[in-house]
C-alpha cells in the first residue's frame, strides 16, 4: 500500500506451521504494527520476518493509534442458540416480514439478513424500546430462496430462517 502520506504492508500466514514472510518494506526506517502498536527497525526491507500460523500483520510508516476491539465476535454455538424469542411472519414471505422480539432495555440492535452462501443481503441497524419491539423487514428485491435473520440485541442473538417467495 502506497500514499504519499503513509506506506503499508501486510502479512498473513494461512498455514498452520511456522512461516516466514518476505515484507517487502517500500523503505528502511521505523514500521509499526498496527494492532499492538510495536515497532521494528528495518535495515533491510526484503530480510523475512517469522511468522506463527493464523497470524496477520500490518505494518505501516506512521505511527497510528492502537485500535480498541471492544468485543470477541460471536461463536457459530452463541448464534445457533437464540439468548431471546423472536417471531418472523409471515413464512414464507412475499414482501414484508415482521420481526417481533421484547427486551427489559433501551439497547442498540443490528439485524441481518443471510442467503445461504452465507452473505450478508441486507442489513438495518436501530434502537430497541424497552417491551415490545417490531421491525418491518422489507424483501421485495431479494431473489426467491431461503434465508436467515440474525438479529444483535446489545450482547444477546436470536436467529430464525425465512423463505422468500414470488
Amino acid at each position: 500500500m502506497n500514499h504519499s502520506s503513509m506506506n503499508g504492508v501486510s502479512l498473513a500466514n494461512f498455514a498452520v506451521t511456522n512461516q516466514s514472510a518476505v515484507p517487502n518494506f517500500q523503505h528502511a526506517g521505523w514500521w509499526y504494527e498496527y494492532f499492538t502498536g510495536d515497532s521494528i527497525n528495518v535495515v533491510n526491507a526484503l530480510s523475512p520476518l517469522d511468522m506463527a500460523p493464523g497470524t496477520y500483520r500490518i505494518y505501516t510508516d506512521v505511527k497510528l493509534p492502537k485500535p480498541v476491539i471492544t468485543e470477541a465476535p460471536a461463536s457459530i454455538e452463541e448464534i445457533l442458540n437464540s439468548d431471546f424469542d423472536l417471531q418472523l411472519f409471515p413464512n414464507p414471505v412475499l414482501e414484508t416480514a415482521k420481526i417481533e422480539f421484547a427486551t427489559n432495555a433501551i439497547e442498540s440492535y443490528k439485524l441481518l439478513v443471510i442467503n445461504v452462501e452465507g452473505k450478508i443481503v441486507h442489513q438495518k441497524i436501530g434502537l430497541t424500546q424497552n417491551g415490545s419491539n417490531q421491525i418491518d423487514l422489507n424483501v421485495a428485491e431479494l431473489p426467491q430462496g431461503t434465508y436467515h435473520i440474525l438479529l444483535q440485541v446489545g450482547k444477546s442473538y436470536a436467529n430464525q430462517e425465512f423463505v422468500k417467495v414470488h
